[in-house]
């Protein structure tokens, strides 16, 4: 009978622990064109950036050009589910989620090696199981301000054009802002 060594227990365990963990911290949602899988809705809508001239982004070049990152909380476990990537002032976004209460928590941007930027978002949105495709609405961050705009209507049409396989009416459900920031 042949026994296992320490070290290769310890190899098979780094190995099954890193296997673990990329396949448990996926934070990728993006909604894909096709059928909405089973149990999922798709939410969309928009991020934006206000004023390029801010105290809260003193090197504008640098906070523009860097990637910016949106987390997103699931409420009903208090766990990261979303993390959501872009470059530039803002644009679209597509994500397939489950039903649930949700919080789009911050802002986040590496402009340089060790200076992160940060903003508190707090834009709150639920998603039940009659809602196959909802519309969240723009959210705007301006060094002062974040607010929810209603697009609705060039929204929807970006949305069918990206995603013709849904040919429905999305339902508006506009995120509410927690002005305690």
């Amino acid at each position: 009978m042949k026994f296992i060594s320490p070290n290769q227990i310890r190899i098979l365990s780094c190995i099954l622990m890193t296997l673990w963990v990329v396949g448990c911290s996926s934070l990728d949602h993006t909604a894909r064109n096709g059928a909405i899988p089973k149990g999922e809705s798709i939410v969309f809508g928009n991020i934006s950036l206000g004023s390029k001239t801010s105290s809260w982004a003193s090197d504008v070049s640098k906070w523009f050009l860097a990637d910016k990152i949106i987390t997103v909380l699931c409420l009903n476990n208090g766990q990261p589910i979303l993390e959501h990537t872009f470059s530039g002032n803002g644009g679209p976004f597509y994500w397939a989620l489950p039903p649930g209460k949700y919080l789009v928590l911050d802002l986040t941007s590496h402009v340089n090696v060790g200076v992160t930027k940060y903003r508190q978002i707090r834009a709150s949105f639920t998603i039940t199981l009659e809602q196959p495709v909802i519309y969240l609405g723009t959210i705007i961050i301006t060094p002062s301000n974040i607010s929810v705009t209603d697009d609705f209507d060039s929204a929807v049409h970006a949305f069918h054009n990206k995603f013709p396989a849904h040919n429905g009416e999305p339902e508006k459900q506009l995120m509410t802002i927690d002005k305690r920031q």
